[in-house]
Parts: C-alpha cells; structure tokens; sequence
C-alpha cells in the first residue's frame, strides 16, 4: 500500500513539475539563468494575477450581470487582455518588453484613479507597486529613470490641477 501511494505521489509531483514547465519556462534561445528566473518568475506573476482577476470579474458579474458595462470591470477586462498579451510575449523570449507592457498599465491605472475619478489621493501610494516591479526586472539605472519620470508626471498633473480650495483634494 505505501509503495503505490509513494508511485502515486511521484507521478502527481513529476506532473506538476511537467506543467509548471509547460507555463512557465522561457523561449528556448534564452541561455542566461538569471534571465530564465527572471522570465519564470513575470510569467507566473502574470498567470497569478490573470486567474485572480477572472475569478473576481466572475463574481462581480454572478452577483450582477448589469455590472458588465462598468468602467471598473471593463478595466478588469482590458487588464486581463494585457496580461496574456505579455505572458505570450514573454514566453517568446521578449521579457523586458513583457514587463514593461505589465508596468505602464499599472501607472497609468495607480495615476488616472486620483487625478480623473475623483477616489482618494492616497491611490497614488499605489505607484509603489509599478516601482518594485520594475525594480525586479530591471537594472537600478533604468528603476531610478522609471521613479524620476513618474514623479516628474506626478508633479506635471499637480502643477496643471485647479488649486482653489474648493477643488483640491490634497
């Protein structure tokens, strides 16, 4: 009885090694171990998050089917589309490109909810989130350029806000 459940165990691990593979290995002409890991690790981020946000976009619209035309849901949509855009793009070998076709979405995203929907300024600590994840993929020249170019367009959209005290926020 233990051996068939050791054989049994061994085959369902040998299985989930075969498909983590399947989805997360790079293209074949990319050689560099840091660059595989780098590649293994954006492809699994995107997988992650893809699922998560179908499994949320699927409750969202169980619980209310008109919800399907909101801004926030076809949002959701457009980030899922952007996603297997990049996992594909990865998996051909492209990951700097994948991640930066992930990163812009995300800074366009963490900037249009303080400045143009009206939600609450403190979304715009949510930039750290782009930031680390360019940080990961990224050398510290190309990080310090991305941070200094976000804040510089931070402080564009400031300088061009109405600061009457009626309509300011900060």
């Amino acid at each position: 009885m233990n051996t068939f459940i050791n054989q049994s165990a061994a085959q369902i691990t040998k299985k989930t090694q075969i498909l983590f593979s399947a989805l997360l290995n790079p293209h074949a002409r990319i050689t560099n171990l840091e660059k595989i890991q780098r590649s293994r690790l954006l492809s699994a981020i995107l997988i992650g998050q893809t699922l998560v946000v179908i499994l949320i976009i699927a409750l969202v619209l169980y619980a209310d089917p008109n919800d399907l035309h909101e801004p926030t849901v076809q949002g959701a949509i457009v980030m899922v589309m952007i996603s297997v855009a990049m996992y594909i793009t990865n998996r051909l070998g492209y990951t700097s490109i994948a991640a930066l076709g992930y990163f812009i979405p995300f800074v366009a995203i963490f900037i249009y909810i303080p400045f143009y929907s009206g939600e609450n300024p403190a979304f715009l600590a949510f930039l750290m989130i782009p930031l680390i994840f360019i940080a990961i993929f990224f050398s510290i020249k190309r990080t310090t350029l991305a941070a200094l170019g976000i804040l510089t367009l931070v402080g564009i959209l400031l300088a061009f806000m109405d600061h009457s005290p009626a309509n300011l926020p900060y």
